[in-house]
Formats: C-alpha cells, structure tokens, sequence
C-alpha cells in the first residue's frame, strides 16, 4: 500500500492479530526477527540442556546447546521455505545421534517430508511433531510410519 505507516515491532509492542501478522509480509518477517534475536538469550539459560537450531533472517542456523552458542555453516540453506529448513534441520540432528527430536509445526507438509526421509535414511530416532499452539503431540513419526505400512500391508492382501 502506497503510502502506509511503517510498523516496528519491539517485544512490548501490541501485535496485531494471528491472521494479519501471519499474511502480511513485513509483519510476519519483523515477528520471526525478534524472536530469533530474542530467543537464544533465553535458552541459554534451559535447566535441562535442550538442543535448540534457530534459522531466521540469517541462511547459516544457529545451534544453542548446554548454555553454548554455535554457528553451524555446514547446514547453510538457501531455500526460504520453512518445510525445506526444518526437514534440513532434523536430517541433521539425526545424523548427529539425538534421539529424540521434536518438530514444532502442524503443516501437512512437513508431515509427508518427514515421514519420507525418516523411512528413505533409514533414521532410528523417535520424531514427534508438536502443534505449535498447544504444545500437545500430533503424531509420533515412528508409529504413524508403521500404522501406514501396515495399512499398506492389509490393502495389499486383500486386493490378491
């Protein structure tokens, strides 16, 4: 819109709601900014030594870990897409032994990517996906996989 005020955005700021922020680019890529600025400060300080990767405005994530900060150019990504980021993301956290990860989305998408490369790598960890609202478990990967084959399975046997 021609001619319409500039929003800047701090954490005490009033923020519109969901369904504005979340469609109008400028707002939803200052929201993403504060919150990959703010974030790492908070989670350094985790009790429980979580494994936290933060991708925003910046290509190469971040990796907090036991109160540590670390860049990780080796999961550099130029896609802008998040499904891309997050199966990227969890791939690698995979390959590094964790396992336990958890993937905060709700988008089929991510869904599908992830029940895709967990069974095509052959992974062994326990993936679960977690609404980003409720924090409840969607679906663990692992026994949706197997619901799946088994439905697979079942209609195999009776189509012969």
């Amino acid at each position: 819109m021609a001619g319409a005020p500039q929003l800047h955005f701090t954490l005490s700021s009033s923020f519109p709601p969901q369904s504005t922020s979340l469609t109008i680019s400028d707002i939803k890529a200052q929201i993403i900014e504060l919150i990959c600025c703010n974030l790492p400060s908070e989670f350094v300080k985790d009790p429980y030594n979580h494994f936290l990767l933060i991708t925003g405005p910046n290509s190469v994530p971040t990796e907090i870990c036991q109160g540590l900060q670390i860049q990780q150019p080796d999961m550099k990504i130029k896609h802008e897409e998040a499904d891309t980021i997050i199966i990227n993301q969890v791939v690698s956290a995979a390959k590094q032994g964790n396992d336990y990860i958890h993937v905060i989305s709700d988008d089929t998408d991510v869904f599908v990517f992830l029940l895709h490369y967990y069974k095509c790598m052959n992974l062994a960890c326990h993936i679960m996906m977690v609404q980003p609202v409720q924090s409840e478990v969607l679906l663990t990967l692992v026994q949706q996989l197997r619901n799946t084959v088994e439905m697979c399975h079942t209609s195999y046997q009776c189509m012969h």
